[in-house]
């Protein structure tokens, strides 16, 4: 079910995409994951209200236990609203927590995984992002 929703939501059928992430939000395995993608939808709809309570769910996790994960997806929702610096300072929180720059090695040395993640695409050219980017030695 949660491919399909990923399937509605990347297509642009939000409303359909948002009904299946509401009833995936309870599962232990897909909760993070939906709240995660609903505060991204309705910052996408100018929901302002619903994506901070989302992001309020979000924050309410203990993030030892999620590597990162919680972080990532509460600074796309802040990318989503168009808050960049509090994209790249929850970024800078995921990695900090254990989530890692470089997604499984499959992009090569420097590359990260969120410079191919589009829900940054609001954030690519911003100067605190871009140092994101710059090779770790």
């Amino acid at each position: 079910m949660a491919q399909v929703g990923e399937a509605l939501y990347w297509a642009g059928h939000w409303n359909e995409a948002s009904a299946i992430f509401r009833q995936l939000a309870g599962h232990p395995k897909f909760g993070v994951r939906a709240h995660g993608v609903l505060g991204v939808l309705a910052a996408r709809r100018e929901n302002e209200a619903e994506a901070k309570a989302e992001d309020a769910w979000l924050a309410a996790i203990d993030p030892r236990h999620r590597r990162g994960e919680v972080s990532v997806w509460r600074a796309r929702i802040a990318a989503a609203l168009g808050q960049r610096e509090r994209a790249v300072e929850l970024l800078q929180q995921a990695f900090s927590e254990g989530q890692t720059q470089d997604y499984f090695g499959m992009y090569g040395p420097g590359m990260t995984w969120f410079r191919q993640d589009p829900h940054f695409e609001s954030v690519r050219h911003f100067p605190a992002y871009l140092a994101l980017l710059r090779p770790r030695e």
